[in-house]
């Protein structure tokens, strides 16, 4: 049972991540955010 438990919150981090990417790239095309600034919101995303 505490398998399942950590494999479902992963599973949430993980959407939340691509949630947050998703957001970003909305933001980068709309320009609210430079290049430089998309690259490191991205960076501190993915490394948690």
């Amino acid at each position: 049972m505490r398998k399942k438990q950590e494999n479902v919150s992963k599973s949430a981090e993980a959407s939340s991540a691509v949630d947050k990417l998703k957001e970003l790239v909305d933001m980068k095309s709309a320009g609210i955010l430079t290049e430089e600034e998309f690259e490191t919101m991205k960076k501190k995303i993915i490394q948690g």
